[in-house]
C-alpha cells in the first residue's frame, strides 16, 4: 500500500527509539503474529486475498506487523518504566525518558 513519507519517518524513529531502550522484535514474534493472522483470516489463501486487495506484499505484511509488535512492547515497556519495573533486555537499563 502507499505510505506517506511521515508514516515512513514515524514507524523509522519507532523501531530506533525501542531497539535502543531494550525493545526488540524478534522473525519468530513476527511469524507467530502472520501464523495467528492466517488463522483468523481462515487460511493462506485468504491471507494471500487479503493482502492483495490492499496492495501489501509478503515484506509489507512483515514490516506492518514488525512495527505494530513494536509499538505495542514500547508502549509497555513506557508503562512498566512508569511504575518503575522496567529493565530492558537485559543489557540496557532503564528506559531513559526525562534523564
Amino acid at each position: 500500500g502507499q505510505t506517506t513519507i511521515e508514516e515512513i519517518i514515524n514507524e523509522k524513529l519507532l523501531l530506533q527509539l525501542a531497539s535502543q531502550n531494550g525493545v526488540a522484535v524478534t522473525a519468530d514474534d513476527i511469524k507467530a503474529e502472520i501464523d495467528k493472522l492466517t488463522q483468523t483470516l481462515g487460511g493462506e489463501d485468504k491471507l494471500k486475498a487479503a493482502m492483495e486487495q490492499y496492495g501489501m506484499t509478503r515484506v509489507d505484511l512483515e514490516n506492518q506487523v514488525r512495527v505494530r509488535i513494536t509499538q505495542q512492547d514500547f508502549e509497555e515497556a513506557i508503562r512498566l518504566e512508569t511504575e518503575g519495573r522496567w529493565s530492558g533486555n537485559g543489557s540496557r537499563g532503564a528506559i531513559g525518558f526525562g534523564k
